[in-house]
């Protein structure tokens, strides 16, 4: 029987680096069978992304036309570890923009 549920994912401002091995989704990343999406992820952002994603520099990292795809790619991975590791079927999905101020707080 497959579960119902909500899930959520993180938006920008909660990228830190080793994203991936501190995710759990490291060995996802590396697999043969995602390597086309980090292969497509690292031509987007013109970077390695699995290596500015573990080493950074930060500063890079935090830029947003590199954050917004890398979050995109993370919890694109995080999702396909949950439904490949238990029976579910997503009701709804979302994700939240966090700004410096929470007042400003912006679903995507």
């Amino acid at each position: 029987m497959s579960l119902s549920a909500f899930l959520a994912f993180p938006g920008q401002g909660s990228q830190h680096i080793s994203m991936l091995s501190n995710g759990g989704i490291k060995d996802i990343a590396l697999s043969s069978e995602y390597s086309h999406v980090m292969e497509y992820c690292s031509e987007l952002i013109s970077h390695d992304v699995f290596k500015l994603i573990e080493e950074g520099p930060e500063d890079l990292l935090s830029q947003t036309s590199i954050t917004q795809p890398i979050l995109v790619l993370c919890s694109y991975l995080h999702f396909e570890k949950l439904i490949n590791s238990i029976d579910i079927t997503p009701t709804y999905l979302a994700c939240l923009l966090y700004t410096s101020d929470a007042a400003d707080d912006t679903p995507c």
